[in-house]
């Protein structure tokens, strides 16, 4: 078979394996997988599972489809955080739907929470959609069945610490690799096993400041690059004798 590098290679597994981790898919075992789970263990933090720096690791409920709020007018309905509404960096609530009020209610999101996304129609996709809630929801707010959240324990392990490490290259092939059956979905039993290397709270503050100073580098950058293109358009707008009111170039 091919490995994520598009390379074919031969490998076997033993039934110990299989039986050890209770999977019959041969793609878990490729040796691609195992050289990222290895690099991992190289670090110079202590590993620890998923699970250990967790107080939750759980999917949501999706209501059906004649339990959402059609008029979505926020009365007396409750807010749901959707794969979309976690698609970003941080959760979007401005783009929350709504169920309506007598939707029994899941597992509740809090400020802090990491959202990943569970399930998608392309194996590659899934692990790849990783967001924080980096505020406290203003009313209880649930949120769907295709998405894991991860809540940190903050005696082990800072939120942000753990949002980085899982929304990186090395957390997202490790959550990809988890993702079993032809719909390719992952699922918290399976995740929690993941191991990553986890530093002093001390020293995750310092890599969460650094982190946080590059992001902010780059949110700078993109607006410079946003207001560049604008310009290159205008010149090549006016070039051509095409004149935009300014109200409907905001558009």
């Amino acid at each position: 078979m091919k490995n994520n590098l598009g390379k074919l290679q031969i490998f076997s597994i033993t039934n110990e394996d299989a039986i050890k981790k209770n999977r019959m898919d041969v793609e878990y075992y490729q040796p691609f997988f195992k050289d990222v789970v290895v690099k991992v263990a190289g670090s110079k933090f202590e590993l620890q599972k998923l699970e250990d720096v967790t107080i939750l690791i759980s999917n949501g409920r999706t209501p059906s489809k004649d339990l959402y709020d059609e008029d979505n007018d926020q009365v007396g309905s409750v807010p749901i955080i959707k794969a979309g509404t976690a698609s970003g960096r941080f959760v979007d609530l401005e783009r929350l739907e709504y169920a309506k009020a007598d939707f029994t209610t899941g597992k509740q999101a809090q400020k802090g929470d990491i959202f990943v996304l569970s399930a998608a129609h392309q194996a590659s996709y899934v692990g790849k959609n990783v967001s924080i809630l980096d505020v406290e929801p203003p009313q209880n707010t649930v949120f769907v069945g295709e998405l894991i959240c991860v809540r940190a324990n903050p005696e082990k392990v800072l939120s942000e610490y753990l949002f980085a490490f899982l929304s990186s290259k090395v957390g997202y092939l490790l959550l990809n690799r988890e993702k079993r059956g032809q719909t390719s979905h992952i699922y918290p039993e399976d995740v929690k096993t993941i191991p990553l290397p986890i530093p002093s709270l001390k020293d995750q503050q310092k890599i969460v400041a650094i982190l946080g100073k590059a992001y902010e580098e780059k949110k700078q950058k993109e607006a410079e690059i946003k207001t560049i293109l604008a310009k290159i358009d205008s010149f090549v707008l006016g070039e051509l004798g095409i004149k935009i009111e300014r109200e409907r170039e905001r558009e």
